[in-house]
């Protein structure tokens, strides 16, 4: 694995392609905790938004950032800016 990562450009048949580690379980429950949070902010004018490893929420609005670790205080100020998703 590590001379995979150590890689740049590895390709297949002419395709660039990307090899990523699997995600502990327990990493992949907390990020999948954000997915109502996503799927509010997803095609909002002027909000971008990622998942930061493990499970941190980044969310850049009108020109501030802010960062998440708890899906619920990340749901309430996405709900206080646009709604809920019941809404859309």
């Amino acid at each position: 694995m590590k001379k995979v990562i150590s890689t740049r450009d590895l390709t297949f048949q002419g395709q660039r392609i990307q090899i990523f580690r699997d995600l502990p379980t327990e990493v992949v429950k907390r990020r999948a905790a954000f997915t109502l949070t996503r799927k509010i902010l997803r095609d909002k004018p002027g909000v971008r938004f990622g998942l930061l490893y493990p499970a941190k929420l980044r969310v850049s609005h009108n020109g501030s950032e802010r960062f998440f670790t708890d899906p619920e205080e990340a749901l309430q100020y996405a709900e206080r800016l646009f709604g809920s998703a019941e809404e859309e």
